[in-house]
């Protein structure tokens, strides 16, 4: 095999790729598998645990500032697609002669539509983000290889 690479680097490249790519895909299905598999053990065995994290998470001692920080980002983010949606308004409207309409429509579909779903998607990813972030401390720490040492499987408890 690496006479091949060192000859045809090209050709060991286009077909590795593809493997590189189905393995990765293999290795996030099985680790989402034995993710959901074990959620019925870890509801019955770190039932404390479990609620522990959704307190700290929910109620935790940075949540003002993480807040804070969010309602700068989802205001940013609701200043950009009610922009968008105005141009692409003016712009649509425009071609059946009612671009008057446009300011109408812009306040009709931020508040009903566009304001709620950026708030959530900037809430999920702002806490999806500090979950991550404690995942990898607790990696980078070696928290995450004194549990499996310890006999607790770490999917199911973290």
């Amino acid at each position: 095999m690496v006479a091949l690479r060192a000859t045809y680097p090209r050709l060991t490249r286009a077909v590795t790729r593809p493997v590189g790519v189905l393995s990765r895909i293999g290795d996030q299905t099985l680790f989402f598998g034995r993710a959901i598999g074990g959620t019925p053990h870890a509801a019955v065995h770190f039932r404390k645990e479990i609620v522990r994290l959704i307190a700290e998470i929910s109620m935790g001692a940075g949540v003002l500032a993480m807040i804070g920080g969010t309602l700068v980002i989802v205001g940013f983010l609701t200043l950009a697609t009610g922009g968008t949606l105005a141009v692409q308004g003016y712009s649509s409207l425009g071609n059946i002669g009612i671009e008057a309409l446009t300011g109408f429509l812009a306040a009709f579909i931020n508040v009903r539509i566009s304001a709620p779903v950026v708030a959530g998607i900037g809430l999920a990813a702002t806490f999806g983000a500090g979950v991550t972030a404690q995942l990898g401390a607790m990696r980078i720490n070696e928290e995450i290889d004194a549990l499996e040492s310890m006999g607790i499987r770490p999917i199911e408890y973290l």
